[in-house]
């Protein structure tokens, strides 16, 4: 590695380009860093950490979804609150486009681990976020929260992110990348062949399949009732009472 680097060093200065030593961290994966460990760039020795910043999502050294689910659950906190602050007081069907455009994204989330409890964090930070947002008891019922804001469940939409990505991984032209599809399909000791096995068994999908037909399994096992759809649209119509509308 200290070999790679130098070469980096030597392209660097050719093309008058400096690395950030104080931004340039790393991460080992594997075994735990030993003295024997050092890498230097520029001349600087470089820090060795359990966690990472990578094009917007946190990696560990246990390549796990901890740290990522933690990062973007702050992110969603503290957008909410931005989002009440600066636009509470506006109609309820503004507010529910705001919240869905900007604090629902979880950007990532098809690489978590559906079955995690980092995942399921998330989800109950989004149910209360959505209490928040109408100030309802925080014993409302989940099932009514994603109805509430015209759209479905965060819990099956980001199960849907995922079968859209594994579905992707599966179908893609790049023989390594569908080969590695194929190998998840049979064995989940990896996240991603966790996550076939979890919406295999969860909802009854064949990977063989259409993903129309596949995310239309996930969103039926989850379509409300018709007195759920009745509940639903008294709530909406309280909400706005409320809110003086």
């Amino acid at each position: 590695m200290n070999q790679m680097l130098y070469i980096c060093k030597s392209v660097a200065a050719e093309y008058n380009i400096t690395f950030n030593t104080k931004k340039t961290m790393c991460v080992k994966y594997g075994s735990p860093v030993t003295d024997d460990d050092k890498v230097y760039l520029d001349g600087t020795s470089v820090k060795w950490v359990d966690h990472i910043k990578h094009l917007g999502n946190t990696v560990n050294v246990k390549l796990n979804d901890v740290n990522d689910c933690d990062s973007k659950q702050c992110l969603s906190k503290a957008l909410v609150n931005k989002l009440l602050g600066s636009y509470g007081c506006v109609q309820t069907n503004i507010l529910c486009k705001l919240f869905r455009s900007y604090c629902c994204s979880f950007y990532g989330s098809q690489l978590w681990d559906l079955s995690s409890n980092g995942f399921r964090s998330c989800c109950i930070q989004c149910n209360k976020a959505v209490r928040k947002l109408f100030v309802l008891a925080y014993r409302t019922h989940t099932w009514l929260l994603g109805p509430l804001i015209d759209q479905p469940h965060i819990n099956i939409q980001l199960s849907v992110k995922t079968l859209d990505f594994i579905n992707c991984m599966l179908c893609s032209s790049n023989n390594i990348v569908s080969h590695i599809g194929n190998i998840a399909k049979c064995c989940a000791t990896s996240p991603i062949g966790r996550n076939i096995a979890y919406l295999k068994y969860k909802y009854d999908i064949n990977f063989d399949d259409k993903l129309s037909a596949n995310v239309a399994a996930v969103r039926n096992a989850h379509n409300c009732t018709l007195y759920q759809q009745a509940v639903v649209y008294n709530m909406k119509y309280l909400i706005k009472v409320k809110n003086g509308a």
